[in-house]
Parts: C-alpha cells; sequence; structure tokens
C-alpha cells in the first residue's frame, strides 16, 4: 500500500502527516480481519483472526485468557470463534458499528502488539467507497473513519488495555493489491484489466487502465459473496 500512498490512487486519509507511530494495515471483512505489519526486523508479518463476537464477558478457564472488550467504556462484548451464536456481521452496514471497531481492535490484540500509538490503514467495499455517479463517497469514509477513532478496551484481570489510533486511512477494498502483482510492471498505459474481489458479503468489480493510472468503471454488488457458491453448485 506504500505505493498507493505515493501516487495519486483512490485514498482518503484522515491526517495529512503520518508521524512515526506503528503502521497497520487492517482489512475488516465481514468474515475475518487480515491484518499486517512490520516486526522489529522489518518483515511483514500477517495474521487473520475470524469475526465472532457475542455480547459480555467470557469466564476466565484453564489458564486461558478471554478476550473481553468494552465499548465506549459500557458495552461489553468478547471473542468467541466457536460460538453458534456471535453477533450477525454479514451486512454493509456493518462497516461503521461496533462490530467493525471490534474486528479491527480485536486484530491489534491478537497479534501480540504492545497497546500503543498506531495508524490504520483500512478498507471499503467499492459500493461505499464510490458513489453510484463514480465518484469518492466523503460521507462513508468519513463515518468509516470516525467508528474506527472511538474507543476499544480489552478488559484483562481488573485492568484496561487499548491501543490509540491516531489516524484511520481509507482505501477502496480489491484496488491496493494490484499494485503488488507480479504482472503490473509489463502492463501498457494502453491496456485494460479487471479486478474481481469476491468476499464474504460483498463483490466488488473495477475496471483499470495501464498501471492503475485510470479506474474506468467500478460496480459493487451487496448481495452477491462467497456465501453463494455453494448454493450455484448444487
Amino acid at each position: 500500500m506504500a505505493e498507493l500512498l505515493k501516487s495519486e490512487s483512490p485514498v482518503s486519509q484522515s491526517l495529512q502527516d503520518i508521524t512515526e507511530a506503528l503502521k497497520i494495515v487492517v482489512d475488516d471483512g465481514s468474515k475475518a480481519a487480515k491484518l499486517v505489519c512490520l516486526n522489529e526486523r522489518n518483515e511483514l508479518v500477517p495474521l487473520l483472526t475470524q469475526n465472532s463476537f457475542v455480547p459480555d464477558f467470557r469466564v476466565r478457564h484453564e489458564g486461558l485468557n478471554p478476550f473481553n472488550y468494552l465499548i465506549d467504556g459500557l458495552e461489553r462484548f468478547s471473542h468467541h470463534s466457536e460460538s453458534s451464536n456471535s453477533l450477525e456481521s454479514t451486512d454493509v452496514s456493518h462497516q461503521y458499528d461496533e462490530i467493525s471497531r471490534l474486528n479491527v481492535h480485536h486484530a491489534l490484540h491478537a497479534s501480540g502488539l504492545v497497546p500503543q500509538d498506531v495508524h490504520l490503514f483500512v478498507t471499503l467495499p467499492l459500493s461505499q467507497f464510490y458513489t453510484a455517479l463514480g465518484e469518492t463517497n466523503i460521507e462513508n469514509i468519513q463515518r468509516k473513519k470516525d467508528n474506527l477513532m472511538k474507543p476499544v478496551e480489552r478488559y484483562l484481570d481488573g485492568k484496561r488495555y487499548s491501543f490509540n489510533v491516531l489516524s484511520v486511512t481509507v482505501f477502496p477494498e480489491s484496488l491496493p493489491a494490484v499494485t503488488r502483482a507480479d504482472e503490473i510492471e509489463d502492463i501498457a498505459s494502453f491496456e485494460s484489466s479487471l479486478v474481481i474481489d469476491l468476499g464474504g458479503t460483498t463483490l466488488d468489480v473495477a475496471s483499470i487502465t495501464g498501471q492503475l493510472e485510470q479506474i474506468s468503471k467500478v460496480k459493487g454488488k451487496v448481495r452477491i459473496s462467497r456465501s453463494f457458491l455453494p448454493k450455484l453448485t448444487r
């Protein structure tokens, strides 16, 4: 994503100057959060956490420390990957609510990182990042930022631990991946490519020209996702 930050590709940033605080990339999808950051050896460290939360705290059992969280200092939630009653998250509206916030902060705590100041780099589905006219949806982007800037605390042994989000940068889903494609350097400026991202809740399709020099057309479908594949094969 560093390439996108240096280019004129679509990106919405909450602060002009990114300081030396830790930069963390999180794709907070409807089914899971995918996190990447650099360790002390300057190596990329990936992490996948399932999006599975239940109301109220879990009990500490057999030496295991539960991931219990406080939203805005009041509402109690916990991460429970085995629960059959986890909160529903397969709707684009969850991009702007406490489920998305829990998803991101749980990934941060599950990464093993010490709670600290961080800059978040996150995504929105194309149907949310752009308007029906193909313009950047400033309102949705701001809603995403405002949501992730709100506090989430992990409650453990009577103490509260939290990551302090200094800024949030929002990317359109799927498009940043194009900059890292092996073939990107061989694509001529007149060539067109089709980018397809089939997620857990949405299908994003974009037509781009050259090496992401121009985005010709964007389509986002909120009712087509991976969950439909088993039905199609029956």
